[in-house]
This record gives structure tokens, C-alpha cells and sequence, in this order.
């Protein structure tokens, strides 16, 4: 019994040395890749409210990252165009306008819309047209002045140049820059202590390598070889 569970050892290490070696690799090249990388992109986020005689009061601007929403075309009388300091068109969307409540048969004055569309830096006039018309038109340009001062109107999100990762801009980048962003809650590594932060690295690491390594352990029968050995070991 004994030369036989050193027989079930040896195979088991054997077997999974190559597997071992190949999950440390994959889980420092995963935690190097997701060091650098940004899933979402930057979105502008535009609030209005418009009425039925075409007014407009935009009650609110801001890019963050998210994913844009898509394009609505079902109602194709209005639409939205953002253009460039050279009044180039770089947006062009039509927008969900309608005026009228599920719950009531009266129609509304106006109506709320909030909307998220690609982000760009070169945004400089933003354009609301009914049929063709235009009847809403506001620069957007303050969203990133590139004047090297962080303004109100300003994040790290919309101008990186005029506002820095880190800095307190009323939005939260979570990047790590060795800055602990003072509009982050707590989902900023930076601000955690050094100690702090190096010990919930290596619990990720230990976690992650747990889990590939009963993956492959599954995956070439080892695994209830392993238990078999471990049952032996505790009948004994």
C-alpha cells in the first residue's frame, strides 16, 4: 500500500508540473495585461428636456466611462449632430422623442431624455434639429479647453491633458498612478496602504492559481486520483 500511494504521488507530480508552470504564466501575464487596460470607453452623457414648441433646457453634461447607447430609429423626426471646431460632423444619431405617457391620455408639454454617445475630444458644437430644422445649437467646447487647468466642466475622463489621473475633478479613474483619488469611495487601490495593497494582490494570486490548478487537475482525471490518496491517507 505504501510503495502504491508513492506511485499515485509521483504520477501527480509528474503529470502536473507542466500544468502548474503553465498557470503561473497565464496568471501573471492576466494580472500584468488587466494592469493596463480600460475596458470601458468614454461616453458623453447629455441630459435634456425638451417641449413641444421645441425648446430646451440641457440640464446636464458629463463624460465618464460606460458603454453608448444604441441608436434609436424608430422616431426619425429629431436628431443630434456634434461637430468640430472646423464644424466637421463627427456625430450624427437621431433621438427617442416622444411625446406621450403610457399611463395617461393627456400629452405632455415636454419631455426628459438622457442619452450616452461616444466621447471625443474634438467636440466643439452641439445641434438639435426637428425635420432637418435646427432648433437647439450650444458649444460643448468646455469639456476639455486643453488650457492646462483642471475647470469645473472638466475630468479626467474628457480632458486627461488639462487633468491629470488622481487629482480631484469629480470623477473617479480607479487607475493606478501611485495617487489616491480623493472622488474615489473605495474601490481606489491607491489609497489603500502599502501593505494593504500588496496583501490583497497576493490573495488574487493565490486564489486565481487555486482554481487553474483544480482546473487541470479536473481536466487530466488527477483530481480523483488526488482525493483516492488523500481517503487512503485518512483511513490510515
Amino acid at each position: 500500500m505504501l510503495n502504491r500511494n508513492k506511485d499515485l504521488m509521483k504520477d501527480l507530480m509528474k503529470n502536473n508540473r507542466t500544468s502548474i508552470l503553465l498557470s503561473i504564466i497565464i496568471t501573471l501575464f492576466f494580472i500584468l495585461a488587466t494592469e493596463n487596460t480600460v475596458a470601458e470607453k468614454e461616453v458623453l452623457e447629455i441630459d435634456f428636456l425638451i417641449s413641444t414648441e421645441n425648446t430646451v433646457a440641457l440640464d446636464n453634461l458629463r463624460v465618464f466611462y460606460d458603454e453608448p447607447d444604441a441608436e434609436e430609429i424608430e422616431n426619425e423626426d429629431y436628431s443630434l449632430l456634434i461637430y468640430n471646431q472646423q464644424r466637421a460632423v463627427l456625430q450624427n444619431q437621431t433621438l427617442p422623442v416622444y411625446f406621450y405617457l403610457f399611463d395617461s391620455p393627456q400629452l405632455p408639454n415636454e419631455v426628459p431624455l438622457t442619452i450616452k454617445i461616444p466621447y471625443h475630444q474634438n467636440y466643439k458644437y452641439l445641434e438639435l434639429q426637428k425635420n432637418k430644422t435646427t432648433f437647439f445649437f450650444k458649444d460643448i467646447g468646455i469639456l476639455c479647453q486643453k488650457n492646462k487647468r483642471c475647470e469645473a466642466s472638466e475630468n479626467y475622463a474628457s480632458c486627461p491633458q488639462d487633468c491629470p489621473s488622481g487629482g480631484s475633478d469629480g470623477f473617479c479613474d480607479t487607475l493606478a498612478d501611485g495617487r489616491c483619488d480623493p472622488d474615489c469611495l473605495a474601490n481606489d487601490l491607491d489609497c489603500l496602504s502599502k501593505e494593504e495593497g500588496t496583501s490583497l494582490w497576493w490573495v488574487i494570486i493565490f486564489l486565481i492559481l487555486i482554481m487553474i490548478i483544480l482546473y487541470y487537475l479536473k481536466k487530466t482525471n488527477n483530481f480523483s486520483r488526488l482525493m483516492e490518496l488523500f481517503n487512503t491517507k485518512k483511513k490510515k
